[in-house]
């Protein structure tokens, strides 16, 4: 059930929740997850009833949410087919968008299925494969000062404007992951320039666990990641035989929550209920 749900599921960065589409329902993540196991050979006693089921996923995995509405920013293709389906008049024509739907929702539980598959390479093959994932938490967060409420007379104060960037590295060590998390104040440009300094200064930090192929996961935007100077900083680390290889993935916009964000949505507590002091920033 697990390993289903984290194929599927968006990461939270402000709570500790991983939120299902919302075309999903119960009943038919019991069917999915029941269909799978026969696929791999499993007989009908071999699979739990679907009342077993409900009873595992609210004992055992709570932080998975069907949810209702996407609280960020949805993708493009999502909404124009539930536009689509809220506009169908007929059983046919909503069948065939959840029909497309399914189709769209499959090509980004198979990227995702990429990055969990080469993070779970990472640590058992360490000296075959680094896999590390970098994205950066909502800076509305982590504004400085931040208040535990607000008033007219705090509501209009200057902020210092605090970005945090976070990384996974996913590597043969104990536990399987090493977190990072590093802070600026915008003394750096946020575009590929601040992406490819994380990168470098991971890799300084991670030098003996280095391994033949680099895989990273980013974030789906141009101007942090998408430009030359994010290809040239690729080309040097093979020029220079740090990695004999180097790829790149990206999550479609508005599926790009994975478990750097479970990391955020931790930060996210602490404010929520601590005023910040100078070790926290």
């Amino acid at each position: 059930m697990r390993h289903l749900f984290e194929r599927i599921g968006d990461y939270m960065p402000h709570k500790e929740e991983i939120h299902l589409p919302s075309c999903y329902r119960k009943k038919s993540l019991y069917e999915r997850m029941a269909r799978e196991f026969r696929e791999r050979g499993k007989s009908e006693n071999d699979i739990i009833c679907y009342d077993y089921f409900i009873r595992l996923w609210k004992i055992h995995l709570p932080e998975f949410i069907i949810s209702k509405e996407s609280e960020f920013v949805k993708c493009r293709d999502c909404t124009e087919l539930e536009e689509m389906r809220a506009k169908a008049t007929t059983d046919h024509g909503r069948q065939r968008v959840d029909s497309l739907l399914r189709a769209h929702l499959g090509k980004v539980e198979m990227e995702r299925k990429r990055f969990h598959y080469n993070r779970e390479r990472a640590e058992r093959e360490p000296e075959e494969i680094l896999t590390i994932i970098i994205d950066g938490m909502d800076q509305n967060k982590t504004n400085l000062p931040h208040l535990h409420k607000e008033d007219k007379s705090t509501s209009n104060l200057f902020r210092l404007r605090t970005h945090i960037t976070g990384a996974i590295v996913h590597t043969g060590v104990t536990g399987g992951k090493v977190p990072f998390v590093y802070v600026d104040v915008n003394h750096i440009p946020h575009d590929s320039n601040l992406t490819m300094n994380v990168l470098l200064e991971i890799l300084k930090e991670v030098e003996k666990h280095l391994a033949r192929v680099l895989y990273l996961q980013l974030d789906n935007c141009f101007r942090e990641n998408k430009k030359q100077i994010s290809s040239v900083t690729y080309a040097v680390v093979v020029q220079l035989n740090i990695f004999e290889e180097v790829y790149v993935s990206f999550l479609p916009v508005g599926h790009t929550h994975e478990n750097v964000d479970q990391m955020f949505s931790k930060f996210h507590l602490v404010y929520k209920y601590q005023m910040p002091t100078p070790w926290m920033t």
